[in-house]
């Protein structure tokens, strides 16, 4: 009786063995299955910040020879042509009145308030930027060399982006305003910059107006995979120097 009963435990704990193994089999090939699966999700992520680069890229070559004009008063009945003309020549582009465009609008359209109503005279509007495709990349050029002769006249020209870089720079003008507004004096800076290059946007801060050295603030460059702002409230610090002098 006693050798009947070790023979069937036995013969059930060889039973309960082979299952547990075979459940450890199967976790191990679940577990194989499921690195496979996060290394293929790593390489798909990959893949997908690839192309959108690629297409950043794309994107911002066919915008190359765009510019956008802020600022600049509409009037009714007024030419967005002659006013571009006149506010590049007022800027001190040497051809300003010479230099062929593609193309030459004003965005959100031309019309006053309440447009409907006969105007009888050229009462200044409220408008949007005007958008102009210049035939000449060196155009281009020798209008954003004179950029700085704006500052403070509130009016402004800016490179056409692509939406997500220009959402980018939004974020990082609004997050250097508050820096340099900021009522803790640990992290108010004196002057930032928002940095365009390629497909990269990042902040730069000089804590001083006297020093010459930019400091890049940490995390505050564009990832393409991830659209949202990065930039967090911290004093920069020499560590994160990515410019020189001006």
């Amino acid at each position: 009786m006693m050798s009947l009963t070790k023979s069937y435990f036995d013969q059930k704990h060889t039973e309960l063995m082979t299952k547990i193994l075979s459940l450890e089999k199967g976790i191990e090939a679940l577990r194989n299955e499921n690195l496979e699966l996060k290394e293929e999700n790593t390489v798909l992520k990959t893949e997908v910040v690839n192309l959108k680069k690629s297409c950043l890229q794309v994107e911002l070559v066919s915008k190359r020879q765009n510019i956008l004009l802020h600022g600049i008063p509409a009037v009714q009945g007024g030419n967005s042509e002659n006013a571009t003309r006149e506010f590049l020549s007022e800027l001190g582009v040497s051809n300003a009145n010479s230099m062929p465009f593609v193309k030459c609008y004003r965005l959100n359209g031309n019309k006053p308030p309440g447009s409907n109503t006969r105007a009888t005279s050229r009462t200044t509007l409220k408008a949007g930027p005007v958008f102009v495709t210049l035939a000449n990349l060196a155009d281009k050029d020798a209008i954003m060399k004179n950029c700085g002769r704006l500052k403070g006249s509130g009016k402004s020209i800016t490179s056409d982006l692509p939406r997500e870089l220009a959402r980018r720079r939004k974020e990082l003008l609004s997050f250097g305003y508050n820096l340099r507004t900021s009522s803790d004096t640990s992290t108010r800076v004196a002057e930032t910059r928002v940095i365009t290059k390629g497909i990269s946007v990042w902040i730069e801060a000089k804590k001083s107006s006297k020093s010459k050295t930019w400091l890049r603030i940490e995390d505050s460059c564009f990832d393409p995979f991830k659209l949202s702002s990065n930039a967090t409230s911290v004093v920069p610090s020499p560590a994160v120097i990515v410019g020189g002098d001006e």
